[in-house]
């Protein structure tokens, strides 16, 4: 059976994309030639069925639009050709997600390199989420226990990332252990460093150490082992 493919627009849905695709787009971000391949390889791996909230998009639009103005966020919207607007609560393609996410780490951080400047992107995810009416709710369920926290991030993904998993257990009073089956990238360790800094920070807690015990490829997704400590 032939592999289906998106539109020539650019726009990408649910559907599978080909590497020529995948590559086309990532030339249109200004990186060097590891981070570019970054980007073409996940574009290209992400499956259809990993589904992200759309307050994510309207979160890094609004982040763009207050630290670089009007024009910067025209030009990432253009750059990344995703819609402007989604509702908050709706599930839209994880694909559709990352290519805004690259395209706004490269506006943001101009200097860093592309894995740094998604896990200083990232730190923002959990505050986006958190002026949310159902993150206000359980925001003050949280406390700052880092423990409790992490606990609480594993419900938070539950309802933000349909197709992946989480989950975590205490290994010693002051560490902890993440098993994660989430969306093929290798810059997943930045993303997830990220959200869990942004986390702590948000509701003062220590800030934490994050390294990734194992890592390995399943079919449509790669499986990751944290090793978290505080």
């Amino acid at each position: 059976m032939a592999r289906a493919t998106s539109t020539s627009s650019g726009s990408f849905g649910r559907e599978a994309i080909s590497r020529e695709e995948a590559e086309t787009f990532a030339a249109r971000i200004a990186v060097v030639p590891s981070d570019r391949e970054i980007i073409a390889q996940t574009l290209h791996d992400l499956p259809g069925d990993v589904l992200c909230r759309g307050m994510f998009f309207d979160g890094l639009l609004r982040a763009i639009r207050s630290t670089r103005g009007q024009a910067a966020l025209d030009e990432v919207v253009e750059i990344a050709n995703v819609p402007r607007a989604r509702v908050p609560f709706t599930h839209y393609p994880h694909r559709h997600f990352y290519k805004l996410y690259f395209t706004a780490a490269r506006r943001l951080h101009p200097t860093e390199d592309l894995e740094h400047a998604m896990l200083l992107v990232a730190e923002t995810f959990y505050p986006v989420f958190r002026e949310s009416l159902v993150g206000r709710t359980m925001a003050q369920l949280v406390g700052d226990d880092p423990m409790g926290i992490l606990e609480r991030l594993t419900n938070i993904y539950e309802l933000s990332v349909q197709g992946n998993t989480h989950s975590v257990e205490r290994t010693g009073p002051r560490s902890a252990r993440w098993r994660a089956l989430v969306e093929p990238t290798v810059a997943y360790p930045s993303v997830f460093t990220g959200i869990v800094l942004g986390m702590m920070r948000s509701h003062g807690a220590p800030d934490v150490t994050v390294d990734v015990v194992e890592h390995h490829r399943e079919p449509t997704r790669f499986a990751y082992t944290f090793d978290i400590a505080w």
